[in-house]
């Protein structure tokens, strides 16, 4: 199994230049000037303290597409 990574992929799609990753923490989010077009929120919420609290969080900084999982 190969595992994507998204620097590689957003370079093959020629969108490196367009494209923001952060990795950090969800009840960091509120420091951070959005709306995102686009925020993977991903085999996080399980592990969180505050689930809707980092719901919550989430879904405010979100301006088009949030993939939730």
């Amino acid at each position: 199994v190969e595992r994507v990574r998204p620097r590689g992929m957003a370079r093959e799609l020629d969108l490196a230049d367009r494209v923001t990753f952060r990795r950090m923490a969800v009840y960091d989010l509120p420091q951070l000037r959005g709306p995102f077009d686009l925020v993977l929120f991903l085999g996080v919420l399980y592990h969180l303290r505050y689930p809707m609290l980092g719901l919550d969080l989430v879904t405010e900084q979100v301006g088009r597409l949030l993939v939730f999982q």
